[in-house]
């Protein structure tokens, strides 16, 4: 009676731990802007608040059932979550040399939060019911946040003012779409990962209806991309949709997406003639600004340069091993050689990872990023079900997106969009591999 009673609340905890998952997830992906408060430095939204949870059903339900660590559900992924185990224990014994603890401690905080969330995802989320769930969850929230970023451009309103922006400079930033994140530059990486999503969702999706809804869908995406101004996050979809385009679509099909293309491009010249040409216009503008600067007054490549300068002055001081989790911005702040206006963060997750945690971590980070993009791109020319396809082919795409959409915002250490998607992906290639073990362990025959 007592084990029958045990394993009710087993499953109890295991239902609520997978439902507290799914909200994570949600929070993740929608931003740290809303429903958000500071307690001394650090900033705790719902996505950091909810992983406590997470970790304290954790560990009731393996008091109750015993098997959520089944290493079954991990082996598949085993080199990938201990590369990550590596990374917080390296962040961890940073604090050894880091001459801020406070920083080192908040970054070590907001990496094991992202780090959380892999860990969660893979765990719970092992069939393809569940990571349909987690596609579908991360459109659905795609709208929801598109809807909150045509309010900003509509009214002029904001879930968060930057309190160092100056009154006189608030005007210009007011209709810029941010939705339900802090600055423009993060909500635009937000959007050129979920680009992928909905490219691969309107091509399998199978019916007439989910493709007009992703074709309208995108066609938002892409004008509120445009209008935050992130030059980084045009050229990282230029090199997804390319690859996207020469590498996974056939010739039917390339066919039909150029079609297409060309016939909205049509449609949205037709409705809207002068913005049409303004936004082109503005496009040409700010990606040849990426190689020319047209603007003396706005040197933010110039800027970016000298702190990329100064991010391998650190690493070279300090042997390579880095300076310490999160001090990036403490050395800018004391230690620049270059000019850095003000500007302390690295404004480039690849420099940020290297100068914090040196080049060992940052080759083993370069290791798993390419490892993970090898594993899958082999996997989805094997898929077999449209559902696995679309996920696979979304995941291949992000994983070209990324790397230059990553050198948009100041830091993405807290963006929980960019955890998401390493822990969907693992999830979907632990899901295939257990899958295909399945699939060629041999049956017993029957009579």
């Amino acid at each position: 009676m007592v084990e029958l009673e045990k394993d009710k609340s087993g499953y109890l905890i295991y239902s609520a731990s997978k439902s507290v998952l799914y909200l994570t997830v949600v929070a993740a992906v929608t931003g740290s802007a809303l429903l958000t408060f500071d307690v001394k430095t650090f900033t705790v939204s719902p996505f950091r608040a909810l992983i406590p949870l997470l970790w304290v059903l954790f560990v009731a339900d393996v008091f109750f059932r015993r098997k959520a660590l089944s290493a079954h559900n991990y082996k598949n992924v085993r080199y990938y979550l201990f590369f990550l185990a590596l990374w917080i224990s390296y962040a961890i014994l940073s604090l050894a040399w880091a001459d801020s603890r406070v920083a080192a401690v908040k970054d070590i905080l907001l990496l094991f939060t992202g780090l959380s969330l892999i860990f969660f995802l893979v765990l719970y989320f092992t069939k393809l019911e569940d990571l349909k769930r987690l596609y579908y969850l991360w459109l659905v929230t795609l709208v929801v946040t598109i809807g909150i970023g045509y309010w900003n451009i509509f009214t002029g309103k904001q879930l968060f003012e930057h309190p160092e922006i100056p009154a006189a400079f608030r005007a210009l930033y007011m209709h810029i779409p941010r939705a339900t994140f802090f600055n423009q530059n993060d909500y635009a990486t937000y959007l050129a990962l979920s680009i992928p999503f909905v490219l691969a969702f309107i091509r399998f999706v199978g019916n007439k209806l989910g493709m007009v809804a992703g074709l309208a869908l995108i066609v938002l995406v892409f004008h509120q991309l445009l209008l935050t101004n992130s030059r980084a996050n045009y050229v990282a979809i230029i090199i997804g949709v390319v690859f996207w385009f020469i590498f996974l679509l056939r010739g039917k099909d390339k066919l039909k997406v150029l079609a297409i293309a060309i016939l909205l491009v049509l449609i949205l010249f037709v409705a809207s003639p002068g913005q049409m040409h303004r936004a082109s216009i503005l496009v040409q503008k700010q990606l040849t600004s990426i190689f020319v600067n047209p603007d003396p007054v706005d040197d933010t490549l110039g800027v970016r340069e000298r702190l990329i300068a100064n991010c391998l002055i650190f690493l070279k001081q300090h042997y390579g091993f880095g300076v310490g989790a999160g001090n990036v911005e403490y050395h800018m702040a004391k230690f620049a050689v270059y000019d850095n206006e003000g500007v302390l963060d690295a404004h480039n997750w690849w420099v940020e990872v290297a100068t914090n945690y040196g080049i060992f971590i940052f080759i083993s980070y370069l290791m798993f990023y390419c490892g993970l993009l090898v594993r899958i791109f082999r996997a989805y020319f094997k898929l077999e079900s449209p559902f696995e396809k679309m996920i696979g082919e979304s995941m291949l795409v992000g994983f070209f997106i990324f790397p230059v959409a990553a050198t948009s915002s100041s830091s993405i250490m807290g963006f929980g969009p960019q955890w998401f998607f390493f822990a969907f992906s693992l999830a979907f290639l632990s899901y295939y591999r257990n899958k295909s073990i399945s699939d060629s362990t041999p049956k017993p025959s029957t009579i």
